[in-house]
């Protein structure tokens, strides 16, 4: 009979998550996993389905704790809270950051093959959007716009913060704290709904 292992998928799920999180996905091996396990490659192999499926399960926790960090009442305003946490998970978990959007499990969108790693990063962040127009729904500072043009906002807020967001990663900015990181997006943020409520207006029919 063969011999049954002690540690179990979750146990190496973990493990591999946390290898991650501190060397990239690139250092995420078999060795590397037992050794932060502390074990023999043995039960890695024992246990893994492959190394794309335990890809996509690291994918999957990232989303989960980047959703975390936006999801943070840091500011007592949502919109801004999301830009927040979005931007300080680039910031202080630089290799999930990557591998969510710069690293192997990126391809053009719409052409990864169902099943695979980069399928999957896909779909986990229409996930991600989705569950926090879900959030802005009830939002009093986007109060007056229907879903449509919530959805058309956050769009444009998350194309500011994903650039600077990206900048703080790559280490071209470091510098910046958390009032800082907060004064930025809060001035786009008013910016944005500013100009998206005077589009509004000019757009309504002359009475």
């Amino acid at each position: 009979m063969p011999v049954k292992t002690k540690y179990s998928e979750d146990n190496i799920l973990e493990a591999a998550f946390s290898v991650v999180r501190q060397s990239g996905w690139e250092n995420c091996t078999a060795r590397s996993i037992a050794k932060e396990l502390g074990s023999s490659t043995m039960p890695i192999y024992s246990c893994l389905k492959s190394m794309e499926d335990l890809k996509k399960r690291i994918l999957q926790k990232a989303v989960e704790l980047m959703l975390q960090y936006q999801t943070r009442d840091t500011t007592h305003i949502d919109f801004l809270d999301m830009g927040l946490g979005y931007v300080l998970f680039a910031k202080e978990e630089q290799n999930l950051f990557k591998l969510l959007f710069h690293g192997p499990a990126r391809e053009p969108t719409g052409s990864a093959p169902e099943g695979s790693a980069g399928h999957s990063v896909q779909v986990f962040h229409h996930y991600a959007f989705d569950s926090l127009i879900g959030r802005l729904a009830d939002s009093e500072s986007l109060e007056g716009f229907t879903m449509e043009e919530k959805e058309k906002i956050l769009n444009k807020a998350w194309i500011f913060s994903h650039g600077l967001a990206v900048l703080l990663n790559s280490g071209v900015i470091s510098d910046f704290g958390s009032e800082e990181i907060i004064s930025l997006l809060k001035e786009n943020g008013k910016c944005l709904i500013e100009g998206s409520k005077t589009l509004k207006e000019k757009e309504k029919p002359n009475e």
